[in-house]
């Protein structure tokens, strides 16, 4: 490979994680997916959800790469994971490219598709799931601006659970000893 191609790539690999692309793929495939198996169980929704993204997501093996593979349709792309919580994106995606923090690029057919898709999983995300089993009191603090833990709702549910085997916190920073059973015993009737 010569050297000048490698600074191209660089170079464009650099200017395109100022501002990645989002991309509704994902959101799109995991959907349908979790539409088509409604009723099902969870953990079969959550296979057949993998099995579509796997099998239905566009792949791109670039000349010089030599570890492929990829989060979405293209270099530098930002995927969304509806699962975990979808208010924040319906809410903000109309200043992802301008807003202070984070940019993204964002183009028409992707901003109308993730408003067709997104609306289906108000009330069955991880997020929807966490705010209704918390306190009522710690919602008040956070609407209060007391404390803040949305990022840790609308993450992946694996994220969340704590390695109860080796007595230890599975996510760095996350206290010992946190039961993660009953979050977990509410999303497998959820997710």
């Amino acid at each position: 490979m010569r050297e000048g191609n490698l600074e191209e790539q660089r170079r464009e690999i650099l200017a395109r994680l100022a501002k990645p692309k989002l991309t509704s793929e994902r959101a799109r495939l995991i959907t349908e997916a979790y539409k088509a198996a409604e009723g099902e169980p969870a953990v079969i929704r959550r296979a057949k959800a993998l099995e579509k993204i796997l099998t239905g997501m566009s792949i791109y093996i670039q000349p010089h790469e030599v570890l492929v593979g990829n989060l979405g349709p293209e270099r530098v792309s930002a995927p969304i994971y509806p699962e975990g919580g979808v208010d924040h994106i319906l809410r903000e995606i109309a200043s992802y490219e301008v807003r202070p923090g984070d940019k993204f690029a964002v183009s028409p057919e992707v901003k109308a598709a993730l408003e067709r898709v997104l609306p289906w999983w108000e009330g069955k995300t991880v997020k929807d799931l966490a705010l209704s089993l918390m306190p009522d009191d710690v919602k008040r603090a956070s609407e209060s601006g007391l404390i803040a833990f949305e990022n840790m709702l609308i993450r992946h549910e694996g994220a969340q659970a704590s390695d109860r085997r080796e007595g230890r916190s599975a996510v760095p920073g996350r206290p010992q000893g946190l039961p993660a059973r009953p979050l977990l015993r509410g999303m497998s009737n959820m997710l």
